[in-house]
């Protein structure tokens, strides 16, 4: 009997640390689950995505040269980002947003941005 108390004693932590695991990975898959475009080989992919009013986007350069994000009527500009860096915007208002990079200006994308 002395076995079994011990055997429950252990069961509970474990199962504890079981269930923070999964809602910590959970939590960090959400975060993935972000709309983002990835700046690879000269180019924003995916180089068109559409998002709901409200969403942030995350672009990351995985380059390794520079790229800015800006759009075309200035509404937005990274700036300069640096290899591996992520930079995120929220776009609140829809309509559709024509960005390119100011250092290669034949690297170009869209964001759509649909009403919630």
């Amino acid at each position: 009997m002395r076995r079994l108390q011990v055997f429950e004693l252990l069961l509970v932590p474990m199962a504890l640390a079981a269930m923070l695991f999964t809602v910590w990975t959970g939590m960090a898959k959400g975060d993935d689950a972000k709309p983002a475009v990835t700046i690879e080989n000269y180019a924003y992919s995916p180089s068109s995505i559409t998002v709901t009013a409200g969403q942030t986007v995350r672009f990351t350069n995985k380059d390794d040269v520079q790229h800015t994000v800006t759009d075309q009527n200035g509404a937005f500009d990274s700036g300069l980002m640096d290899t591996n860096t992520s930079w995120s915007y929220k776009f609140d208002k829809p309509g559709t947003y024509a960005y390119y990079c100011r250092v290669h200006p034949s690297m170009k994308g869209t964001v759509v941005v649909t009403s919630p």
